[in-house]
């Protein structure tokens, strides 16, 4: 359980390192903030692109030490399973390539899918579509005759956009 105490230590130091940040960063704009009592430039706290790939760094570290963390959706992998003559198995992600086939693998489920697309495939995102469509546009299948499996709102989002049948995933684990 090394690991746990590690992570804990980087991700701790890295929010004080980004929170010393912000700090700077609002009072450097406080002034001009204050002196218009709070009209024209407000300061917005966002987490910086070189925190982000920092916590994006951290995760991978340490992803595989949390697989036994994991549990997976057997009822899903039943439907997929009674589908799998009928439709091309995809699975559409947010997560990076590593950590979805390191899951996939762990759970002895990655040969269960005929593509992944993963963060790395997409330039945007769920919410949007891109991922579901370019699995449609892979297999030259239609909208009509696609189903969706999501779990997560960003996910539900960019299904419902896609103009798939999507079937919402609630009430797991």
């Amino acid at each position: 359980m090394g690991w746990c105490i590690e992570y804990q230590q980087e991700f701790d130091k890295l929010m004080h390192d980004w929170q010393h940040e912000i700090k700077d960063e609002l009072k450097k704009d406080a002034p001009q903030w204050n002196s218009t009592l709070g009209v024209g430039k407000s300061p917005t706290v966002l987490i910086n692109d070189s925190y982000k790939i920092k916590l994006e760094e951290l995760k991978k570290k340490y992803y595989g030490d949390f697989l036994s963390e994991t549990v997976e959706n057997k009822h899903l992998f039943e439907i997929i399973n009674a589908i799998r003559n009928e439709y091309y198995i995809v699975l559409v992600t947010t997560a990076s390539r590593k950590n979805s086939e390191d899951i996939l693998k762990y759970h002895n489920r990655l040969d269960e899918f005929d593509l992944i697309i993963s963060q790395e495939d997409v330039k945007k995102k769920k919410p949007d579509p891109e991922g579901f469509c370019k699995a449609m546009d892979y297999y030259q299948i239609l909208k009509e005759d696609t189903i969706i499996f999501e779990d997560s709102d960003v996910g539900i989002e960019a299904a419902e956009k896609s103009g798939a049948t999507v079937f919402v995933v609630r009430g797991f684990a």
